[in-house]
């Protein structure tokens, strides 16, 4: 099943409310955990954001692609996934480089922020923004 989940449609709101929005559609293979949790916590980086979230849960068919991107087409942002299946995911990523979005694939920066996770860097070495934080901050801006 790949609905979109309710709660996870609704926007989030912020104390400061400057009536800045941003989208974050999220896809995932399986629960949808993950690519929820990485999404929150990039967007957490941000200040005086609302954050319409978008969810699709068990992506696991190619067939499922074509609709997720119509969606993803009439409410544009930045797109999360954790597809593993070769076929979905370079069809997602396809698709959301035609529709000029970003799409980060969420397993992929997860092997460089452990590296740069305060275990395998010194006290004294500065903490880096990951990829996906960037991204989004960047996306914020427009």
């Amino acid at each position: 099943m790949s609905d979109a989940d309710p709660a996870a449609t609704q926007p989030s709101p912020t104390p400061e409310g400057n009536g800045k929005t941003i989208v974050i559609h999220m896809v995932s293979h399986a629960s949808g955990e993950l690519v929820e949790m990485t999404a929150r916590n990039a967007a957490a980086q941000l200040d005086g954001v609302t954050v319409d979230r978008h969810l699709w849960k068990f992506v696991r068919s190619l067939g499922l692609v074509p609709g997720i991107l119509a969606e993803i087409a009439k409410c544009r942002g930045i797109v999360f996934h954790s597809i593993a299946a070769t076929d979905i995911r370079e069809a997602l990523e396809e698709g959301c480089q035609h529709l000029r979005v970003p799409c980060l694939f969420v397993l992929s920066p997860s092997s460089r922020s452990w590296l740069n996770s305060p275990v395998h860097r010194s006290a004294s070495e500065p903490r880096r923004a990951t990829s996906s934080t960037r991204t989004i901050i960047s996306w914020s801006r427009r």
